[in-house]
């Protein structure tokens, strides 16, 4: 491969890690404020976000990513089913992880 396919490689691999590395920082931070929201309530806020809030906001989270695949497609080195699969898993695990740790909080309902 010459050079300038080289760097294009290169340049295509970095942006797809960082639209990795970012997306997931995205999705941890706002699940993270979500969670601190739930523990300074502890009650109805909390079991909220946990069941309704929580999801609707990683769906959102997911109908963005999946939106990019109009954006980066035409690159090289990008991978439509490694995009689609990385846009839909992050967010639903966080789902999972927000419910588990808010349940954890021991909810007063008070």
């Amino acid at each position: 491969m010459s050079q300038i396919e080289n760097e294009t490689t290169e340049n295509s691999n970095e942006m797809s890690s960082s639209y990795y590395i970012s997306f997931s920082l995205v999705v941890f931070i706002i699940n993270f404020i979500a969670v601190l929201v739930a523990w300074n309530d502890k009650s109805w806020t909390a079991l909220n976000i946990a069941i309704i809030t929580g999801p609707i906001i990683n769906v959102i989270l997911i109908f963005i990513s999946l939106g990019f695949i109009v954006e980066y497609k035409n690159r090289a080195n990008f991978s439509i089913e490694r995009h689609k699969t990385y846009s839909i898993t992050v967010p639903i695990l966080a789902i999972f992880i927000d419910a588990v740790v808010i349940f954890s909080l021991g909810l007063s309902g008070c």
